[in-house]
């Protein structure tokens, strides 16, 4: 895969994970792997080579999505043995996998909701960063299944994001406004929980989550808020946070005749110690801020 279609490929990742998560994203690339392999037309010796390059440049998208990579090689390894059989064996077996694959990610991220549902309480006035696919489903079973009453304080997010949290809220009956997240600072007061969901929980105890939530974790701890990290397994990386390749990015500006030159980056880096409550698909994770 030439070097320019890698960084359309790792930028359309981005794309994704920030507009539906990185829990949706994961499935829809399992479901797009399905439907490719469904559709390919190659000889019995090519199979081999086409998936590896696909699934390198998978396991290198700029940040790493961790959940995807797992489900990967886990099915890597059990397609070891059909390598050798012909092209529809092969394909029939990859399709299975992969579908058991969605399954298990599907099954530990409702186990996740259902765990998560016993922290939220009547009375509640909770803050949400982002709109992960996890904390969405925890806040509309809340109200919808066991009828909790409770308030969010939703940040401002891109125009599609946004549109998508406040419209499930509004449908769900749950009250809640949205608010810049440069202005949280005059809500804080009021809350007394924040929800957030993961990209990758790292193996030096980070987290790779949606740029500005270091911010925001960061006020919710000088003000007493607490706060709760909602991520299945699959999420936990087997590398540090230096390997996770969060995207860094340089562009030109040009204003009143001043150029200049602004770095971003495409997510934030957190030290775990920020977080209060981990609830994985097991319930609470003993942390040091947080024994069970």
């Amino acid at each position: 895969m030439k070097q320019k279609d890698k960084e359309n490929l790792y930028r359309l990742f981005r794309h994704h994970g920030n507009v539906m998560g990185t829990a949706r994203a994961t499935l829809m690339s399992l479901n797009a792997f399905i439907e490719a392999l469904k559709a390919l037309r190659c000889d019995r010796c090519d199979f081999v080579g086409l998936y590896q390059e696909l699934a390198d440049a998978i396991k290198n998208t700029e940040p790493k999505i961790i959940p995807l990579i797992h489900l990967l090689e886990a099915f890597e390894e059990e397609m070891a043995e059909y390598v050798d059989d012909d092209l529809e064996t092969v394909r029939t077996r990859a399709i299975q996998i992969l579908n058991a694959k969605s399954a298990l990610f599907k099954s530990k991220a409702e186990r996740v909701t259902q765990h998560g549902l016993i922290h939220v309480d009547d009375g509640d006035v909770i803050i949400v960063h982002m709109a992960s696919s996890v904390v969405s489903n925890i806040l509309l079973q809340a109200r919808q299944i066991i009828n909790r009453k409770f308030r969010v304080i939703a940040m401002q997010l891109d125009l599609v994001r946004t549109r998508q949290l406040t419209n499930a809220l509004s449908a769900a009956g749950i009250e809640h406004m949205v608010a810049p997240a440069y202005n949280l600072s005059h809500y804080i007061e009021e809350a007394n929980k924040i929800f957030i969901g993961a990209v990758t929980v790292t193996a030096d105890r980070k987290i790779v989550v949606p740029v500005g939530t270091a911010n925001a974790l960061s006020l919710c701890r000088t003000q007493g808020v607490q706060s709760y990290l909602f991520a299945n397994t699959l999420h936990y990386s087997h590398g540090i946070s230096s390997s996770q390749q969060i995207h860094r990015e340089e562009t030109d500006m040009v204003q009143d005749r001043f150029s200049y030159k602004v770095t971003t980056h495409s997510h934030d880096l957190v030290d775990l110690d920020m977080i209060d409550v981990l609830i994985d698909e097991d319930g609470v994770v003993e942390t040091e801020n947080h024994k069970g």
